[in-house]
């Protein structure tokens, strides 16, 4: 998504994007990737909330990004 995120603001011809006010909003599916991990017989422990949950992808876009959201 991180890559995808960069080309969208790179084909758009945006510039001086870092630390601007830019909000990131993402709509994504994908618990397949969930439900095998969730069968597998050693945890991930605490990588599984960075590394499979849908809801922190908008935010690890604008953390990557250093995009500062509408105030």
């Amino acid at each position: 998504m991180l890559e995808v995120a960069r080309e969208a603001v790179e084909d758009a011809g945006v510039t001086g994007w870092r630390g601007s006010n830019t909000g990131v909003y993402m709509g994504c599916y994908g618990d397949d990737w969930t439900d095998m991990l969730f069968k597998e017989s050693q945890p991930s422990g605490v990588h599984n909330m960075m590394g499979q949950y849908d809801f922190v992808i908008a935010n690890r876009v604008s953390y990557e990004m250093d995009l500062r959201g509408p105030r």
